[in-house]
């Protein structure tokens, strides 16, 4: 919800960021990413929450900021209808393959279980898009969902 917040503030005040020069850009990505990383500390908390769950969902999106930096946000959809914000990383120097994306993923369901996931929600982009198969072809109990907003 966090990454959602701030994601609507940027989209909301393109014209005033896009005004903005280099270094003040930079300062916001900063911030951000100091937020993500508070958030991302509280995901100690998050484990014992996931302990009982089970059928998660992981949804990933893909931004922009201000500065131009490829930010990827991850999120945990529970049962009872409430997220988890996982956590967000900058791949703006990595290739976004499908084979990169799919590591990054997996990484994500092994460290909370495998097991414990039923479906991966991504965008209909085509590369996000075929990590989501490479996914789905290693755990056959995952669905590939695809985003409709």
């Amino acid at each position: 919800m966090t990454s959602q917040i701030i994601i609507m503030v940027f989209q909301n005040n393109l014209d005033s960021i896009s005004s903005l020069n280099k270094e003040q850009k930079e300062s916001i990505d900063i911030a951000i990413i100091k937020v993500f990383v508070y958030c991302d500390l509280l995901c100690v908390k998050c484990y014992r929450l996931l302990d009982n769950e089970n059928n998660l969902t992981l949804a990933l999106d893909r931004w922009t900021s201000p500065a131009g930096k490829s930010l990827w946000n991850f999120i945990i959809h529970l049962n009872n209808g409430k997220n988890l914000f996982w956590k967000i990383s900058d791949f703006s120097n990595e290739s976004h393959t499908a084979e990169f994306l799919a590591q990054k993923i997996q990484v994500i369901l092994d460290d909370i279980s495998v097991q414990k996931f039923a479906s991966v929600v991504t965008d209909a982009i085509s590369n996000v898009h075929a990590t989501q198969n490479l996914i789905t072809e290693k755990f056959l109990y995952i669905l590939n969902v695809r985003c409709i907003a």
